[in-house]
């Protein structure tokens, strides 16, 4: 199941279209669909820093509208994401403890930048 996950269906789908978004810094599920604990009803929640948010409104509905899922995304500025990680509020937490599941961007990197928000 987690190797489906991963290879097949929805995720590899929403990585397509993620990685094609001009500005686009990284992508990620997290939530229920990462730890692969989801629940009904259906939906998954995805993080993206970069890019411009009409054309994730479409890509997101596309995406919905193909394998019936909702998707609940977080879309943040790269300095939006600065801001948070320095902050260290609860959700930007947790987001960070939890498992994630890459669609686009390097998690190495991504790492690098939370642990030196500041830079």
């Amino acid at each position: 199941r987690a190797l489906y996950r991963k290879t097949e269906g929805m995720a590899p789908a929403l990585g397509q279209v993620f990685r094609k978004i001009a500005g686009g810094r990284f992508a990620f599920i997290f939530g229920s669909f990462a730890q692969a604990q989801e629940r009904q009803p259906r939906d998954v929640d995805v993080m993206v820093v970069g890019g411009e948010a009409p054309t994730l409104d479409e890509a997101c509905f596309a995406i919905q509208k193909r394998y019936g899922w909702e998707i609940n995304y977080i879309h943040w500025s790269e300095n939006d994401l600065r801001k948070k990680l320095k902050e260290q509020g609860a959700f930007i937490s947790s987001l960070l403890r939890r498992k994630r599941l890459w669609l686009a961007g390097d998690e190495d990197e991504f790492g690098r930048l939370a642990q030196k928000p500041g830079d």
